[in-house]
């Protein structure tokens, strides 16, 4: 996710600022056309909903509505649905025996890092992906399409799992200190 420092503090609507998503696969090709990814911000301003790639790109409009946090700094939070990664020893792309999946590639469900202390806590968006009301962490298991390596595959063999990244957004009053 790529964005700007926008001369928006205190400013409601006249300045915004584009972000674009970027997504590629496993071996760096861009995502089909059409893979929809989602935006949501829990600080101050308006960011777009949602947005479906082309040619691996997709862009969301960010608004300040003139009430930000005293450091300027506002959080915007991308997810879209993927596969876990893992090393891929064969390079036939699918996840089968002799492959490596390990504790660092095991995902939780992802959450809004709003204060940066690394750590979900209470009031901070996440992906509740099993709905059951609570921040989940990894499975232990490999979540993604095709997986062959049965003591490592997720129940359903095709589950997907969110993958997310955040991007900080400072917003600032123009005055160089």
């Amino acid at each position: 996710v790529r964005a700007y420092n926008l001369r928006a503090y205190a400013i409601s609507q006249e300045e915004s600022t584009t972000i674009t998503a970027t997504l590629l696969d496993s071996a760096g090709n861009k995502v089909p056309d059409g893979t929809l990814v989602k935006f949501t911000s829990n600080e101050q301003g308006k960011v777009d909903g949602s947005c479906a790639t082309v040619n691996g790109d997709c862009s969301v409009k960010f608004s300040p509505n003139g009430v930000q946090p005293a450091d300027g700094r506002v959080q915007v939070f991308a997810y879209t649905l993927g596969s876990e990664r893992f090393q891929d020893n064969n390079s036939n792309k699918v996840f089968d025996d002799g492959d490596i999946f390990n504790a660092s590639m095991d995902l939780g469900e992802p959450f809004s890092d709003d204060n940066d202390n690394g750590v979900h806590d209470l009031g901070e968006f996440f992906i509740d992906a099993n709905t059951n009301g609570k921040r989940d962490g990894p499975d232990g298991k490999w979540n993604g399409v095709n997986c062959k390596y049965e003591q490592y595959c997720a129940e359903n063999k095709s589950q997907l799992v969110a993958l997310s990244q955040q991007v900080t957004l400072y917003l600032s009053t123009g005055n160089v200190y």
